[in-house]
């Protein structure tokens, strides 16, 4: 298990293992107080790259959009409740700073979204909502497998003009390209825990037994997309 530095009050995550080796800095912006997830951290070191945790929260600070060559926006939170809570503007300003700066961006679940928003895209509800195992029509096998990745998905993406849609559902865009940005509705990074609390969190705790016999279901498949998506967005920064 790699270690993990920290900024802006990020708690819960490990410290910097490794103070001798310089390595750039790579940001990983998150919403709760809970350890980046692993394969985040792990596949960020193996490249070279030091992972800073930033845990923004609804009023958190955020970094200097130009202090990285890379970072991770990682949420599972629905659209609405972030346009609720007035931090939609703020997060859009900070991609567009980002992208100014040629600071290459993933988007997960929710920073997919921004992503899409902040470059001129637009997101509707979803007619339905998808959680649990999901398996995507991909243009390009090599970065993004055809899964299964575990979705938690309330939300649509309409891609912006000049995105690039790379896979898709019955439910539209499920990752595109925009310049040196990557954006994916699904999670790579989710675990069991996180599933169970995302159900807390939304209420939908009846279907927390039914997600968790699921998402028990083709761990290594799943972490082997996830790797080979994480390898290859960061290789190509």
């Amino acid at each position: 298990m790699h270690a993990l530095s920290t900024m802006n009050g990020a708690s819960a995550v490990l410290t910097r293992e490794d103070t001798a080796a310089f390595r750039r800095p790579a940001l990983v912006l998150h919403q709760h107080p809970a350890p980046v997830a692993a394969p985040i951290v792990d596949a960020l070191i193996d490249h070279g790259l030091d992972p800073i945790a930033v845990a923004g929260g609804k009023d958190g600070p955020l970094p200097d959009a130009s202090s990285a060559p890379l970072a991770i926006l990682v949420s599972e939170d629905r659209l609405t409740d972030v346009r609720a809570g007035g931090r939609l503007s703020r997060e859009i300003d900070w991609i567009r700073d980002a992208d100014e700066a040629g600071t290459a961006i993933l988007g997960i679940g929710h920073g997919a979204r921004v992503l899409a928003l902040a470059l001129g895209g637009d997101v509707e509800p979803a007619p339905h909502p998808l959680r649990g195992w999901t398996m995507v029509d991909t243009a390009v096998p090599h970065l993004i497998a055809g899964g299964p990745w575990l979705a938690w998905q309330h939300d649509v993406i309409r891609l912006p003009r000049g995105a690039t849609q790379l896979a898709h559902n019955r439910l539209g865009p499920q990752a595109f390209r925009f310049g040196r940005h990557l954006g994916v509705q699904f999670h790579p990074e989710a675990t069991p825990e996180v599933v169970a609390r995302w159900a807390g969190a939304h209420d939908v705790s009846g279907e927390v037994r039914a997600l968790l016999s699921l998402i028990g279901r083709d761990p290594m498949a799943a972490a082997v997309c996830t790797q080979r998506l994480l390898s290859s967005f960061i290789s190509g920064i």
